[in-house]
Parts: C-alpha cells; sequence; structure tokens
C-alpha cells in the first residue's frame, strides 16, 4: 500500500506527540501522550490491513514518502521499499507500546465552542518555553474571547508578564469562562480549529483540513466556567 500526503503528515503529526506507534485494522489513527493530557484521533483515506506495533516509529518517518511501497506480509516487521532499498521496521510487543485506551470518547457536553482561524494557530505555534501556558478567557456573555500566554512561576514570584493576542477573527463568548492548557500539551498542526472547552478538564481541538481531533487537558484549578453543561441543555 502507498499513503497520501495528508496522512503521512498525520503519522508525523502522531509522532510529535507520542514516539510509539500501534497501528490498528482499519482507517484510524489514534494516539496518546506519555503524561497523558493529549490524546489524537484522526480518520485516513487508506485501510491499514493488519494491526502492527512499532517502537520509535519515528525512525520510520524518514523511509516514507509518497511513493513508498509499505507491507505488512511478514509478521515479524513492517516493510518500507524505495525503489531498491527495503527498510523493515522490527515489530514490538504491544505490552512495550504506549498507547491509548480502547474506549472511545462519547463526551458532548462542552461549555464553550469558538472558531481558532489558522493565523492565530500560526502564531500558538511560533511560541517557546516549557512554563508557557496558554490562557483563553472572556470577562463576561457576549464579550471578546481572548488568548494570552505567560511563563508560571512558583508561588512567591512576582505575577508573571502576561502577552494577549490580537486575533484575526474575533469570537464572543456565550458566558464568563477561562481555561489554561500548558503548551507542551499543544500539540497542534498549521490550520484552522473548532475549539471547544469543557469544565471537565479538557478542550477538544477539531482541525477542519481533516477527520482529526485532539483532545487536550487543561489546568483545572485555572479554569473556570461561569455556567456547567447542565445548565447550558
Amino acid at each position: 500500500m502507498k499513503l497520501s500526503k495528508q496522512t503521512i503528515d498525520l503519522l508525523h503529526w502522531c509522532s510529535r506527540i507520542e514516539e510509539d506507534l500501534l497501528i490498528e485494522p482499519g482507517n484510524r489513527l489514534r494516539t496518546i501522550s506519555r503524561n497523558k493530557a493529549t490524546l489524537l484521533e484522526g480518520y485516513v483515506r487508506e485501510t491499514f490491513p493488519t494491526r502492527f506495533a512499532v517502537q520509535n516509529f519515528t525512525r520510520c518517518l524518514p523511509c516514507i514518502y509518497e511513493t513508498t511501497e509499505i507491507s505488512f506480509d511478514d509478521p515479524s516487521y513492517m516493510g518500507l521499499r524505495n525503489g531498491r532499498i527495503l527498510t523493515k521496521a522490527p515489530s514490538a510487543d504491544e505490552r512495550l507500546i504506549f498507547r491509548p485506551p480502547s474506549k472511545n470518547i462519547t463526551f458532548s457536553k462542552y461549555n464553550e465552542s469558538f472558531f481558532l482561524h489558522s493565523d492565530d494557530v500560526y502564531e500558538l505555534r511560533r511560541l517557546k518555553g516549557d512554563k508557557t501556558v496558554v490562557e483563553f478567557h472572556a470577562s463576561d456573555p457576549g464579550a471578546p474571547i481572548q488568548i494570552d500566554y505567560f511563563d508560571v512561576g512558583k508561588a512567591d514570584d512576582p505575577p508573571p508578564i502576561r502577552h494577549t493576542m490580537e486575533t484575526i477573527k474575533p469570537q464572543f463568548a456565550r458566558q464568563q469562562f477561562r481555561a489554561r492548557i500548558k503548551l507542551r500539551n499543544l500539540t497542534i498542526l498549521d490550520g484552522s480549529y473548532q475549539l471547544e472547552l469543557a469544565a471537565a478538564g479538557f478542550a477538544k481541538f477539531t482541525w477542519l483540513h481533516g477527520d482529526v481531533a485532539l483532545w487536550i487537558a487543561t489546568e483545572a484549578s485555572h479554569s473556570q466556567f461561569a455556567n456547567s453543561p447542565e445548565r447550558d441543555n
């Protein structure tokens, strides 16, 4: 089988979240970060024929192009053929693979939902810093949704310097809210997203350029919503 560029890009995306990968039969790819803060689920046009586990899948990516012939004929390895060169990625014991839980996410009661423009995503992807957090917030119902970022220090440190992004396409809140995400968990690709925030402690980023969604943990002690999901119904 051969893979499209979009599928290869999705594999690269998965490897940024977790280096191990479990390929399952069908057209769905899933992965989760080691700290369990980021889960990705995406659907591709190709159909994988078998279940196959690879440790450190990042080693395979330099050998995968749109012209690469990928085979699973031998259960001991995944074959990556580029012309006369055959690269063998050995099969791993699934017990050694860090993989997402088999149970699907069915949560639907989100407190706030808005559009995240590709230009805003580009600015977020340029941010750096292990202690940096990104905060989405609105002061009142109907107020513009703002995006701030700053570095988190110790309790006795001076207040952080906050930077506010000028959003390309203003969005307006249904309620007063605040949701904070650690930058190191914000593993997103360029493009536009529909962002849904839940008081349950996570955000859902739906990529609008393909069938891909990420669920990312929010900082519970620094995230508040005026309305609970039950009040929204």
